[in-house]
């Protein structure tokens, strides 16, 4: 009983400590707080579905695996508590624009400084994520894994060719801005779904093997 008042308790603590962070605003800024994007900016309601759909599956992934890593006690299990870390920073990241607007606001620096930076510190905890994923690793196809490591590099690689101008003027990725959007989000979203399923089948396992 006091475990679950203490779980309780934190689970809380994150919400009541925003709340209070929010209180005492101004009617603007209490609004770009708590009201759906689309309502706010008068746009249709299923605007930005599919990448608010990429940010939930970044989260319920890292919540799982969190949990998971938790569940395999009597220590918490590394394998799966790296994915869930870093699903949960990709989620932030894609939720608040993190490498985009954010932090280049935040430090007063060029997105074109930031961007680059994350994108390293993020294959660095790629690498360790998947070396630190022992018996797991081996409970779900490894393909999925590779093919959600492959759209999600092709998504960033697609992005950095056409910041750079790297692909020529003519080329219908720079003529068609919708066309662009359907292959570098597209790939983002198939690499998010295939990262989730692989680490849910290996958190899964997991659990499993220690009720055995």
């Amino acid at each position: 009983m006091g475990s679950s008042l203490r779980f309780l308790a934190a689970l809380w603590a994150a919400p009541l400590l925003l709340l209070w962070w929010a209180s005492g605003r101004n009617t603007e800024a209490t609004q770009h707080l708590f009201v759906e994007p689309a309502a706010l900016c008068g746009v249709a309601p299923d605007a930005g579905l599919l990448s608010n759909l990429g940010v939930g599956l970044w989260l319920g992934c890292a919540a799982t695996l969190l949990f998971a890593a938790d569940a395999v006690r009597p220590a918490p299990c590394r394998s799966l508590l790296w994915p869930g870390l870093l699903s949960l920073l990709l989620g932030v990241d894609d939720g608040l624009m993190l490498h985009e607007a954010l932090l280049p606001w935040w430090l007063g620096v060029s997105d074109r400084v930031v961007q680059p930076a994350l994108y390293v510190l993020y294959g660095l905890l790629l690498l360790i994520t998947i070396r630190s994923s022992g018996p797991e690793r081996r409970q779900a196809p490894r393909l999925v894994l590779w093919a959600s490591v492959l759209c999600l590099g092709a998504s960033v690689g697609l992005d950095v060719m056409v910041e750079s101008g790297w692909v020529v003027e003519r080329h219908r990725l720079m003529l068609d801005e919708g066309f662009q959007i359907w292959w570098e989000d597209g790939l983002k979203l198939l690499g998010i779904a295939a990262w989730c399923g692989y680490w849910v089948s290996c958190a899964r396992a997991a659990v499993r093997r220690r009720a055995s």
